[in-house]
């Protein structure tokens, strides 16, 4: 957000210079550097304290730790001809995820089974929810980690004449349980731009 100068939505009545489009349209347009030094620095925090407990969660609440921080600097490289801005956020979160799956039952684990199938079924944990339906309730932990980084240059070459070069950054990745606890997915991803415009 640091990296943001100006925010526009536009839905409808769209002047010539967009063209004919079907949807809204979007337009970001990046903070740059001034003469002056300017930056910034923020954390925001945010645990388990003050949130309620979930319909399915156990009598304990599972952790849950969200840490979102970063900062910007942006200033003269060159007195009125060259400018930089910079920022970066990090987001570090730790969410406990309850999650109740259906099981093999007691009844069937005792039963006759093919041999080639036992092993099988020996993957899934054992029914700890009471009812009439066998399943296994668990809570896991959900980390996920990302960080944000962008770069802008501007440079004057003369009056009414400039160019900017943009470099951006984004790394994430996070661990989600999946049905049973023996299981678990992990999803990464790293994207980067470079924009030059004169």
């Amino acid at each position: 957000m640091e990296a943001i100068r100006e925010f526009q939505v536009l839905t409808n009545t769209y002047s010539a210079e967009h063209g004919r489009v079907a949807g809204g349209i979007v337009n970001a347009v990046t903070r740059g550097g001034e003469n002056n030094f300017n930056g910034s620095l923020f954390e925001y925090h945010r645990n388990k304290s003050l949130d309620a407990r979930n319909f399915f969660d156990p009598a304990q609440k599972p952790n849950f730790v969200r840490n979102q921080f970063g900062g910007s600097l942006g200033g003269p490289i060159k007195r009125d001809r060259t400018f930089f801005f910079t920022t970066t956020e990090v987001l570090r979160e730790r969410l406990g995820v309850t999650t109740i799956s259906p099981v093999p039952s007691a009844a069937i684990r005792a039963g006759t089974v093919n041999a080639k199938v036992k092993p099988y079924l020996d993957l899934f944990p054992e029914a700890n929810v009471a009812g009439s339906v066998s399943q296994h309730s668990f809570t896991a932990n959900q980390p996920t980690n990302s960080l944000f980084h962008r770069s802008r240059f501007d440079h004057q070459l003369e009056e009414g004449k400039s160019v900017f070069a943009t470099y951006s950054i984004e790394v994430a990745d996070r661990i989600r349980p999946s049905s049973y606890p023996s299981f678990s997915q992990k999803s990464q991803s790293r994207n980067q731009y470079l924009t030059l415009e004169g």
